[in-house]
């Protein structure tokens, strides 16, 4: 995507990767909790992380990002799958041609054999280009994907199925060239980019999307000002078109607000999530405009990176906090329960570094993931599982 990387690099500077030790949750890998706990990993090797999840059902659930290995030198997607038991790895596919780099951003299932992720992946000449691939119940395929500009390329930040024939993707492209946003549409037999405005003539890019109805579809992300201030992007599908809303900013004049995650419940309950500054941002459409809604900044230095909503009155976002105590990251949990966003208690593992960048829920489960810091060098990160049960 990846603006939840742009989003947080103000974060990630501001701690140590070298933290003291800090409590790590419990771990947890069967049934569920009513509290935070950290799921057990299948064997992982290499570095990297998940920076999607979408769970179809409470024993379907895949989790999606990449990981550099050693022994080849190569970044390569990553995909987990969750049984209803236990957390597994499942074989994927990279781009083509020897790519040096692969990795997958955004994940979302409409049946059990029936599920899409999508992504990018870097061409020996540098140059990026997007990748998709899909589940059909036995196996991750790759399938041809469209790319925009010249030279076409493109990368994929997240995805939303809504049937078998109707599913959304966006991103961004534009290489050696400001940004422009990228849509692209499923139609049953293949993909095709659909036309989506932009805001200016400097950096435009879309992070995440969501749906409530296939006429009512939902895409957030950022602009650039002339002096490259970070604004929030909220574009609107009404069945016909794309068009742009206008979204709220926080914060003084100059305040660089990122929005990077978005769920949708009705035509009149949409939330989208992110970060102004070097503190949280939420957003909520009320079927007539946006408006920025107070959430809490422990630390005073957090951010938001994955929102879910069961409910009006039951709505989850993810993210990262600065543990100054621990001099460390930590994961943030917050929840809406129809009249304020609080912080929830929620689990970290390791000695230093924890961060969530996506959450999805299922009947009586929710589910958080990201990724963790484990070391130094190649091996440094590793990805990280949070659940619990549903209240």
């Amino acid at each position: 995507m990846r603006g939840r990387a742009t989003a947080v690099a103000a974060l990630m500077v501001m701690a140590s990767f070298a933290g003291n030790a800090s409590a790590a949750g419990p771990i947890h890998d069967r049934g569920c909790a009513d509290a935070w706990t950290v799921a057990a990993q299948p064997p992982f090797v290499g570095s990297g992380g998940l920076d999607d999840v979408n769970a179809f059902s409470s024993t379907d659930a895949w989790g999606v990002g990449g990981v550099f290995t050693e022994a080849d030198q190569v970044g390569h997607t990553l995909i987990q799958h969750f049984d209803g038991t236990s957390w597994s790895g499942v074989a994927s596919a990279d781009g083509p041609g020897g790519a040096p780099q692969s990795s997958l951003s955004g994940v979302s299932a409409v049946a059990a054999d029936d599920a899409w992720a999508v992504g990018n992946y870097i061409r020996p000449n540098n140059l990026v280009r997007t990748l998709i691939e899909h589940w059909d119940g036995a196996s991750w395929t790759r399938v041809t994907s469209p790319n925009a500009g010249h030279p076409a390329g493109g990368q994929m930040g997240d995805v939303v199925a809504l049937a078998t024939d109707d599913v959304w993707a966006v991103g961004s492209f534009g290489q050696g060239a400001p940004s422009r946003t990228l849509i692209q549409h499923w139609d049953g037999s293949s993909w095709s980019v659909v036309p989506s405005p932009n805001k200016g003539p400097f950096p435009n890019s879309l992070s995440a999307v969501d749906a409530v109805s296939a006429d009512d579809v939902w895409a957030v992300g950022t602009w650039f000002t002339k002096a490259f201030v970070d604004r929030t992007l909220i574009l609107h599908w009404d069945g016909s078109s794309w068009h742009r809303v206008k979204g709220p900013n926080a914060g003084r004049v100059g305040v660089a607000n990122d929005v990077v995650a978005v769920a949708a419940i009705a035509a009149d309950d949409v939330w989208a999530v992110g970060v102004r500054g070097l503190r949280t941002l939420i957003m909520h459409w009320d079927g007539t405009a946006w408006s920025v809604v107070l959430s809490p900044t422990p630390g005073g230095n957090a951010d938001l990176a994955g929102v879910v909503a069961l409910a009006p009155d039951d709505v989850w976002a993810v993210g990262g906090r600065v543990d100054r105590q621990e001099n460390a990251i930590q994961t943030l949990v917050e929840h809406w329960d129809g009249a304020k966003w609080s912080v929830v208690d929620s689990a970290n593992k390791g000695p230093s570094d924890n961060h969530l960048w996506a959450v999805t829920a299922a009947t009586g489960r929710i589910m958080a993931v990201g990724y963790r810091f484990v070391g130094s060098g190649l091996g440094s990160l590793a990805p990280l599982i949070l659940e619990r049960c549903a209240p």
